[in-house]
């Protein structure tokens, strides 16, 4: 596996199942992780932690506060923040997802390790990410 990344991903998901294990592959890929119920909580940890977290795994759909409100949030507070939304709905969510910055990018649950290391290697990778550290 490519390890090569640094960082902590915050993997934001209101099932614990699918949080839990989504947090064992991040760190099976080599990044740190944090996890978030829901966008409430994961805007918190961000705001706590801004200078650790070097990618958003953002679940779509989500009690409190959804996807789409998380992910504007996520962008006024960081523009160039790395978001992969996540969704077992389809990619059509991340076309109802719009805010600053760069338009998320898109994984489709359930995932494996492979398709999840490939999208965050994607996420690091792209022009923006880190930018401003």
């Amino acid at each position: 596996m490519d390890t090569h990344f640094s960082g902590t991903v915050l993997v934001v998901d209101d099932d614990d199942l699918v949080r839990s294990v989504t947090a064992r592959m991040v760190a099976a890929s080599g990044h740190g992780v944090l996890t978030a119920r829901h966008g409430v909580e994961a805007l918190a940890i961000l705001e706590e932690r801004l200078d650790d977290i070097t990618c958003v795994l953002l679940d779509a759909v989500m009690p409190v506060m959804n996807g789409r409100e998380t992910f504007r949030r996520i962008r006024n507070i960081r523009a160039d923040m790395p978001v992969i939304v996540m969704s077992g709905f389809g990619a059509e969510v991340v076309s109802d997802v719009d805010g600053p910055g760069e338009p998320p990018a898109f994984l489709e649950k359930p995932c494996g390790l492979t398709d999840l290391a490939a999208v965050l290697r994607q996420a690091h990778a792209s022009p923006g990410a880190g930018a401003g550290r």
